[in-house]
């Protein structure tokens, strides 16, 4: 990955707040070594701004947000300052509770529950989306069985049977498998630990880049930030022709050319690429490529998940998927995961919302309203408090003890009560 790379991360920036980003598995390559290098040096400050850390880019994104909310709410409610109100921040699955306390840190300094009436609740972004997806979907299925109209709904939505939510977006997908307890209300339990990755749709964006700088040799040079940015007319193109990859009925033609208007005047053309003065021709063969890192990655992920349901006991299977969020509104990514489904035994349902991109949002504002009970929760990590205890020579290091001026007794002041253990 070339130095000068800056990906989509007016979409992403976020994802620096996690300092573990480019560690974990279910990881693109592309994504997760550009993650990587920027977490790790200076290049992380020129893509967020000059002279800022992470946090405080968050923040000045979130201020302005903050601001027209409370404008547009008071332009309906005059006694807006005298209501409470309850705002509900995202965080990927796969985030640290240290990460997720940094957002939240972030929403409050922009003014998220500032207000001495108001305050902030954070849920994971799968879970959130789960919580208006599996509701739209339950009412669905309970029209179906009444007769009240046509859409065809899989019978996976039971009592006992488990669902898997993805939520594929811009840097990450995450998951979360549920068992469902519950009906009406709706309530379910962690099946096994969520999990996610650094596989989400700016891969392909930084996949498209690697491609370009290959297949412009000399000129790459012109590959400016500003050209890899998504307002410039080659990333406009592009990201029209990435929407709709996967929609197309020439699946069996990998030759067919998709041109993309580069926009870039200094180019001189690339006859063996196919590269002329004004437009980039990529074959289906070549978009696919583009997109198949991170599609592979979002398969790895589902196959290692159904393998872990599987594990817990010789009965239990996926039932059904939810493929929510802007990535996961994706033609091409659907097909790919419709088709390891039908292979499972038995098959697994996959339902692609019509509103899958705004799942989250409508789901975060689902969980603050009325939330559907989750009975059981698989822990990140470990909980405790630090907790100073008399000193026990066969336990503790002399070096870390003191003298309590009150009672006079020896303290070890490096141990921690735990009261929570990291789920396995």
């Amino acid at each position: 990955m070339s130095s000068n790379e800056v990906p989509d991360f007016d979409m992403v920036f976020k994802l620096f707040l996690d300092s573990r980003a480019a560690t974990e598995a279910y990881h693109d390559t592309n994504l997760a070594a550009t993650i990587g290098s920027m977490t790790a040096g200076d290049t992380v400050n020129r893509c967020v701004a000059p002279g800022k850390t992470v946090e405080q880019m968050c923040i000045d994104y979130l201020r302005p947000l903050y601001e027209h909310i409370l404008d547009s709410l008071r332009q309906d409610n005059a006694q807006l300052d005298t209501l409470r109100i309850k705002f509900v921040i995202t965080t990927p699955a796969m985030w640290s509770p240290a990460s997720q306390d940094l957002k939240r840190h972030a929403a409050f300094e922009a003014g998220f529950g500032r207000r001495s009436a108001d305050w902030v609740d954070i849920v994971s972004e799968p879970e959130a989306a789960a919580n208006h997806s599996l509701k739209l979907l339950l009412r669905d299925n309970s029209r179906e069985r009444q007769g009240l109209h046509s859409y065809a709904v899989a019978a996976g939505w039971e009592v006992g049977n488990n669902i898997l939510i993805v939520d594929a977006g811009a840097g990450t997908v995450d998951t979360v498998v549920y068992e469902i307890t519950g009906l009406d209300p709706l309530q379910v339990k962690e099946t096994i630990t969520p999990k996610g990755g650094l596989c989400g749709a700016a891969s392909i964006g930084c996949a498209f880049h690697a491609l370009l700088e290959e297949r412009l040799g000399g000129q790459k040079h012109l590959l400016t930030p500003g050209m890899r940015s998504r307002g410039s007319t080659l990333m406009k193109n592009f990201e029209e022709h990435k929407v709709d990859f996967g929609t197309e009925l020439i699946d069996d033609d990998a030759t067919v050319s998709i041109v993309i208007h580069h926009g870039i005047t200094e180019l001189s053309p690339v006859l063996e690429h196919d590269i002329t003065s004004h437009t980039i021709n990529l074959t289906r063969a070549d978009f696919q490529n583009l997109f198949d890192l991170a599609v592979d990655t979002v398969m790895e992920l589902a196959t290692d998940l159904e393998r872990q349901v599987r594990a817990g006991s010789s009965q239990r299977r996926i039932k059904a998927m939810v493929l929510v969020g802007g990535f996961g509104s994706s033609a091409y990514l659907y097909d790919r995961l419709n088709r390891w489904a039908q292979a499972q035994e038995p098959p697994v349902y996959v339902n692609q919302p019509y509103d899958g991109p705004l799942a989250i949002a409508k789901g975060a504002v689902a969980y603050g309203i009325n939330r559907m009970e989750n009975t059981r929760r698989f822990l990140p990590c470990h909980y405790g408090v630090f907790l100073d205890f008399p000193y026990n020579p066969d336990e503790h290091l002399y070096a870390d003890t003191y003298i309590d001026d009150f009672d006079g007794h020896r303290y070890c002041n490096t141990t921690v009560e735990w009261f929570a253990q990291k789920s396995r």
